[in-house]
């Protein structure tokens, strides 16, 4: 179930959505959080205080971060009140910064942090960022500013004590794997035949058990030729489709990555725009939603890219 915070994030599309807020006197919250930094550079100080936030939302039960809307402490109440829109100058770069950096701040890493940008006009580079940050399912989420755990108290970030953090360590009872897409380990084979390993990875202290790996090419019309070591190729039961599976023997512990097998593609002779191979990525595990990852890999002898394009839970 999705967090309460992203449908805040979501009905934020607008400057008008901005305006309304600050008209109803919306105040710094348990899902809301407003920061106006004077640039569109994250210095240190704001990824001291970013990473606070990611551990503090993701501990806690998700929220949202403004970035330009600036607060007043109200006399009475004592809640931050939203007061203004500060727009930042090249608001796009400080987007591209936050994707940047946010995966590099926490232990686990959160991924599937998201911003987008608000502005008055389409062509105007000055605007809002909204950035949302989901409640984590799995292990506590640790600050690697400072190495302290977070929660939301109110309208503030504050360090989790020990007793916290023990239940949430003990409450995590179930693995948390991904596929991990580097590419660094895709490569050119000489039988050309382009290799891409399949990695998976466990970001909770749960041991993944009784693994299995499904891998889906999407494009097989863009290929000449394709199999996969350590996998059973399972397309002749599944009509339509190019389909592999794997159930891995070994556990999977958090810090110690798995290759699941490599898939081994010959693509068609073409123009340059056409090497790319769509690949859909099913996990399944014991006491694990199963996930879904799907990704576009570029292919080209100077430069290999992965771009994710979805993941979300299958049930």
């Amino acid at each position: 179930m999705a967090d309460a915070s992203l449908g805040l994030y979501n009905a934020l599309n607008r400057y008008s959505d901005l305006e309304d807020l600050i008209a109803e006197g919306e105040a710094e919250s348990l899902d809301l959080e407003c920061k106006s930094p004077g640039s569109p550079q994250l210095g240190k100080d704001q990824k001291n205080a970013l990473a606070k936030a990611i551990s503090g939302f993701s501990n806690t039960a998700g929220g949202v971060i403004l970035w330009g809307i600036s607060t007043t402490r109200h006399a009475h109440s004592g809640l931050d009140v939203l007061t203004q829109i500060e727009p930042i100058g090249q608001c796009r770069s400080l987007a591209g910064q936050l994707a940047s950096v946010v995966p590099r701040l926490t232990t686990p890493p959160i991924l599937n942090v998201t911003s987008k940008t608000i502005k008055r006009r389409p062509n105007d580079t000055k605007g809002i960022v909204a950035t949302h940050i989901p409640k984590h399912l799995g292990d506590p989420v640790q600050s690697n500013e400072d190495n302290l755990f977070y929660f939301r108290s109110g309208d503030e970030f504050t360090v989790a004590p020990y007793e916290m953090i023990q239940r949430l360590f003990l409450a995590t009872i179930s693995p948390d794997l991904h596929p991990v897409f580097a590419s660094a380990l895709v490569k050119l084979a000489a039988d050309g035949f382009w290799e891409v390993p399949i990695v998976v990875e466990n970001r909770s202290s749960a041991v993944g058990q009784h693994v299995m790996v499904s891998i889906e090419v999407l494009n097989p019309s863009s290929c000449e030729k394709i199999s996969a070591t350590s996998f059973t190729d399972e397309s002749d039961v599944n009509i339509g489709k190019t389909v592999f599976h794997r159930a891995l023997q070994s556990v999977i512990h958090r810090g110690l990555n798995t290759i699941a097998g490599t898939l081994r593609v010959k693509m068609k002779v073409g123009k340059r725009a056409k090497r790319v191979l769509r690949l859909e990525i099913e996990i399944y595990a014991d006491k694990m939603r199963a996930r879904e990852v799907a990704a576009s890999v570029h292919l080209a002898k100077k430069k290999i890219s992965v771009e994710l394009k979805k993941e979300k839970y299958m049930y």
